[in-house]
């Protein structure tokens, strides 16, 4: 385990990376294409096929349609020295195993060893108001050394080093992109090289501050800090990589939590916990107290009885078995009830290792809090107060809360989290704990990303006075991240009319498309089948049943919300129904709106724009005002604007309604029968705005009634009218075509 006490550099978090994690960036790298596992120099005569180290460790299957690295028995495949004083200015010395092959002379010579001496360069990039809004690390060649050139200058025809060096160096120099370290915002970022002394082995450190608040103003963060040349090595030889961070950081995670949730007061600022979290004009139900963030006391408190009156302050729970300790959330606020006083609460939240289904180390969780505490608290305060401590690991936290058995079915989204999450800039103190870190991001598939990682398997980890820390080792893994925006076009029928795929309109694909024909032993990529020759490039089809297997394993978007435009009905029966995404109804409602407005901007500047420039300086010298002829075009250009402003309202108030259902009609691809929506809604491919999927058991049909909504159906028929079935209608004719 780590000696806490060589934590020296009064930074907020300290990461040593060995010889072995380093070798598995490279190995990562070489998974997922960004370094070739073969290829060729002197104009394809030597053929070259990098070794594997015999201990390569991932958690999950290479692509057998790619080209593998070559095992060996050489645990110096991909070996990595870090460099301190190296007289060409290198930083790390990379050791390769190479298998040659020489086309023309039919010459084989397995694992010759080739040396690279890379140089590190750092770069951050600062956000407007002083924090990171990136950090990435460059590699630059400057040497290469190793059996390799011997072999090369024995060659025929002979093959100098620069020729070697000029093949070589465009596969090396590449960027580590690190953004995503920390939620994508830190507040200072520095490197520093040990050499190995003490019994720690050689390691690059890694220096790291995050964004703190230290008031409720927007401007107010906690001071500098950190010294990275006071930094000493604690990375014990033993293990790849080990975490740290500063023992006072605990004071500074909570309050900063809290500050992040404060709203202006008067003079002041309050802590509001909302009814609805998200809207900030909804009713507030208490007030945010305290976050607390700290390590374990001493166990000799004991479980408060649950029908006791509670004391603020008073005996806490026992936290649960966990070797190498636990951290523990307070959250202290209170519950404004008319008429009595506010009672007072504490949530008690409790980290501490887990594993998750690929034996990586994750965060798991236990939970006490108060007796009396209404579910509207919890969720108020579950769902926005943590994210700033807890970052993405929020949603994974709770989803093992004890609250749950309490009644509450679902916190919040998982969708909701992430979006919040996403919209956090600021890094939280999960998202620095390395114990899986996003590398590269590649987009093998249309519908979703990969982040190729490296992943902690578990080797130990001590929460205490001193801070918190963990080493382990490293490994190969991957998530998938579902890339937003697609929608369901149309349904793919077979000869009989029954439905056997979903053609999709794929969002963005310019990540996408560059990779589409590569492979790589780390690909990950589902089936499909791409568009034709004559077909729209971003229309991709998948299987129903590929698509539920996507849905459920987070590589497809689900829920993707519709819109009920029309229905087909054959005596008094609904047969069918017509779709379109809420998205796309937003995508035609701005381009009509836009359309419109460019085409009445360039009428009123052609019928009326001499007229009111003239209007415009007539007015200036009625005032005594010389103006600029920038004056006078700002001037002109606003006073057209109001005009056009005008003449889209008037449009939206009337022409607009004829010209969206008619452009809505034109769009419409999807159509599907009560009992087909049903089924895609259950298996959460797609869900319907406006109504309810009821399932009848006995004959296995969907139908749909409307959703009820108090604000937009305030008499009893309102409430009693199928919406449903006054929709407009269409209808369809024998040979499959489609008629309003």
């Amino acid at each position: 385990m780590i000696d806490q006490t060589r934590v020296k550099s009064g930074f907020d978090i300290e990461v040593l990376l060995g010889a072995r994690y380093l070798q598995n960036v490279l190995l990562l790298a070489t998974e997922s294409g960004s370094i070739p596992v073969s290829g060729s120099f002197h104009e394809g005569d030597v053929r070259v096929t990098l070794n594997a180290p015999p201990d390569l460790d991932r958690t999950y299957p290479p692509n057998d349609a790619a080209e593998q690295l070559v095992q060996s028995n050489r645990g110096d495949a991909f070996g990595v020295d870090v460099l301190v004083g190296d007289s060409r200015g290198a930083d790390l010395k990379i050791t390769l195993r190479l298998d040659l092959l020489q086309v023309s002379t039919g010459l084989e010579i397995d694992g010759v060893d080739l040396q690279l001496f890379i140089r590190l360069h750092l770069d951050t990039q600062t956000a407007t108001d002083g924090g990171l809004a990136g950090v990435s690390i460059d590699a630059e060649l400057v040497d290469i050394d190793g059996g390799v050139l011997a072999v090369a200058a024995n060659a025929t025809p002979p093959i100098s080093k620069s020729e070697l060096f000029a093949s070589i160096e465009p596969n090396v120099d590449l960027t580590l992109d690190l953004a995503g370290i920390g939620g994508g915002r830190l507040e200072s970022f520095a490197l520093r090289k040990h050499a190995a002394v003490d019994g720690m082995q050689a390691a690059l450190g890694i220096y790291v501050n995050l964004r703190l608040h230290s008031g409720p103003q927007p401007d107010r963060f906690v001071d500098p800090r950190g010294d990275v040349s006071a930094a000493i090595n604690f990375l014990p030889a033993d293990t790849d990589i080990a975490f740290a961070t500063r023992a006072d950081l605990y004071g500074f995670v909570g309050p900063d939590a809290r500050y992040r949730r404060a709203e202006p007061d008067g003079d002041g600022y309050s802590y509001p916990i909302r009814k609805h979290p998200s809207d900030k004009t909804s009713d507030v139900i208490g007030q945010l107290l305290d976050i607390t963030v700290r390590p374990p006391q001493d166990s000799d408190n004991v479980r408060p009885d649950p029908n006791a009156s509670r004391v603020p302050g008073g005996p806490q729970p026992p936290p649960p078995p966990s070797e190498g300790g636990y951290l523990t959330l307070i959250i202290h606020g209170d519950y404004q009830i008319d008429y009595f006083p506010d009672p007072d609460y504490r949530l008690y939240i409790y980290l501490f290792q887990g594993l998750d289904k690929d034996g990586i180390m994750t965060w798991d969780s236990d939970t006490d809090f108060e007796a009396g505490i209404l579910v509207d608290i919890v969720l108020g305060v579950l769902s926005f107060a943590l994210i700033p401590v807890l970052g993405p690991w929020t949603v994974l936290i709770f989803a093992g809360l004890e609250v749950l058995k309490e009644g509450a079915e679902k916190i919040v989204a998982a969708e909701e989290f992430d979006d919040r999450v996403k919209a956090n800039v600021d890094a939280t103190l999960l998202d620095v704990a390395p114990n899986r870190l996003t590398i590269l991001r590649k987009r093998w598939d249309p519908f979703f990303e990969t982040h190729h990682q490296l992943g902690l398997r578990p080797g130990g980890v001590q929460i205490n006075d001193l801070g918190m820390a963990m080493v382990g080792a490293a490994a190969l893994t991957r998530i998938s991240k579902v890339v937003r925006g697609s929608v369901i076009r149309a349904a793919v029928r077979d000869a009989d009319g029954n439905m056997t795929g979903l053609l999709y309109r794929v969002a963005g694909l310019d990540d996408f498309l560059p990779l589409s024909s590569l492979v790589a032993p780390g690909t990950d990529r589902g089936s499909f089948i791409p568009p034709g020759p004559t077909d729209e490039p971003d229309l991709f089809t998948i299987s129903v049943e590929e698509a539920v297997r996507r849905v459920a394993a987070e590589q497809l978007e689900g829920d993707i919300q519709y819109h009920v435009s029309r229905v087909e009905m054959v005596g008094n029966k609904i047969t069918g129904m017509m779709f379109i995404s809420l998205r796309e109804r937003d995508e035609l409602r701005d381009q009509l709106t836009a359309a419109h407005a460019d085409a009445a901007r360039a009428r009123i500047v052609a019928e009326q724009g001499d007229a009111i420039r003239v209007q415009v300086i007539a007015d200036f010298q009625a005032q005594g005002i010389i103006p600029t002829q920038a004056e006078i075009d700002a001037e002109t250009s606003r006073r057209i604007e109001e005009l056009v402003a005008q003449d889209e309202a008037a449009y939206e108030a009337g022409q607009f309604l004829s010209d969206f259902e008619a452009a809505s009609d034109a769009a419409i691809g999807l159509i599907l029968s009560p009992n087909e929506a049903g089924i895609l809604e259950k298996a959460g491919i797609l869900t319907l705005h406006d109504f309810v999927a009821v399932h009848i058991h006995l004959s296995d049909e969907w139908y749909f009634r409307d959703r009820y909504e108090r604000e937009e159906e305030p008499t009893l028929a309102a409430r009693l009218a199928d919406n449903l079935r006054s929709k407009p209608r269409f209808h369809r004719t024998p040979d499959g075509q489609v008629h309003f």
